[in-house]
């Protein structure tokens, strides 16, 4: 009888435990969708690269979101003026960050 209220207690402690924890995190978002690319940009120490792009099937060319891109090299390959499908997260109020792209209709890309 012991034994099951000390592992009650501790099945307790852990739940308020992870539940407290869980509390503190900011909220995470994922978007997948078609996105055109207006412009690429970067700093002029090349310590942050990013694209401005935009939904064409949802909004309007001035509704522009800003996709910060981890990869020199995903960077290189983008260009102004196409149309992409795109995985891009943001945590909290965070940036937007680039996690997958592909060319728009393009069923041999890796996914």
């Amino acid at each position: 009888m012991k034994r099951n209220r000390f592992c009650l207690s501790v099945m307790l402690a852990v739940t308020a435990i992870l539940v407290g924890c869980s509390s503190n995190q900011t909220n995470f978002t994922s978007t997948a969708s078609m996105i055109e690319v207006i412009s690429k940009e970067y700093t002029d120490k090349d310590e942050a690269a990013w694209i401005v792009a935009f939904d064409p099937n949802n909004h309007a060319k001035e509704d522009t979101i800003e996709i910060h891109i981890e990869e020199t090299m995903v960077w290189n390959l983008i260009e102004e003026g196409n149309v992409y499908f795109a995985v891009y997260t943001q945590q909290g109020d965070d940036t937007w960050v680039l996690k997958q792209m592909s060319h728009e209709n393009d069923n041999h890309a890796l996914r």
